[in-house]
């Protein structure tokens, strides 16, 4: 539902649910106490029923700024959110996401261990993980070309075997 919508629809509610409060105040006031020989003046149940609409819509006002904020808490809140592969996804295993451990399905093919993944959706307590596209095979090549080595001649770097799993990883996307 648009917001627009759901906004106008909650302060309708608001109103009718309002008057619907201050007709039972009147006949409560006006019936039910004089008959149980309590008397309340007109004008003390007058000014209790302005203070009781001016309560109830101010109430409301805030109630509708709170009901259209977006969900802070929840699963849903992880869609978009970065993590990182704890185990290889193929397809399950499982994703750190910040101090938590959860586990995922990789939507776009197999995935290593330690590789950036983004979360696409949720399926019960299953997290829908691809691939995180930071690294281009463009830039690839560039890091490539800037080492002046191949993968094959420096083994032991730490940014050539980066470079090998980001290609490795953009690879299972195809």
């Amino acid at each position: 539902m648009p917001v627009r919508k759901k906004k106008s629809a909650y302060t309708l509610y608001s109103l009718v649910r309002t008057l619907f409060d201050e007709a039972a105040l009147a006949a409560l006031g006006l019936w039910l106490l004089p008959r149980l020989g309590v008397n309340v003046p007109v004008w003390f149940l007058a000014a209790f029923m302005v203070a009781w609409a001016v309560y109830s819509l101010l109430t409301s006002r805030l109630v509708a700024k709170v009901v259209d904020r977006a969900a802070a808490v929840g699963a849903e809140t992880l869609i978009g959110v970065k993590c990182t592969t704890i185990t290889p996804l193929s397809p399950y295993g499982y994703v750190r996401v910040g101090s938590e451990l959860w586990r995922a399905c990789a939507i776009a093919g197999d995935i290593y261990a330690g590789a950036e993944v983004v979360i696409e959706g949720i399926n019960g307590l299953t997290l829908l993980v691809k691939p995180s596209m930071e690294v281009s095979f463009d830039e690839a090549a560039h890091t490539s070309s800037e080492t002046g080595m191949s993968c094959a001649q420096n083994k032991g770097s730490s940014q050539c075997s980066v470079l090998q799993m980001s290609l490795q990883s953009l690879s299972f996307r195809t």
